[in-house]
């Protein structure tokens, strides 16, 4: 993840980290934090699963669901 946030800061692409996000529009994010006007919107979630689960017979999806 280090290596892409300085690729991204080298070609001038923001990012913001730790605001609880409210709702996606065409052209902005509304977070917790405030409005941030957006050309093009990425979003990566750093959320992974419970660990409760790993301990079970049920097999996750390729994009880890159940």
């Amino acid at each position: 993840m280090q290596g892409l946030q300085q690729i991204m800061l080298k070609r001038n692409i923001g990012t913001h980290l730790g605001h609880k996000i409210k709702k996606f529009t065409p052209d902005r994010v509304i977070t917790a934090g405030g409005e941030i006007p957006a050309d093009i919107i990425l979003f990566i979630s750093g959320m992974t699963g419970s660990p409760r689960f790993d301990a079970t017979d049920l097999t996750p999806t390729p994009g880890g669901l159940i």
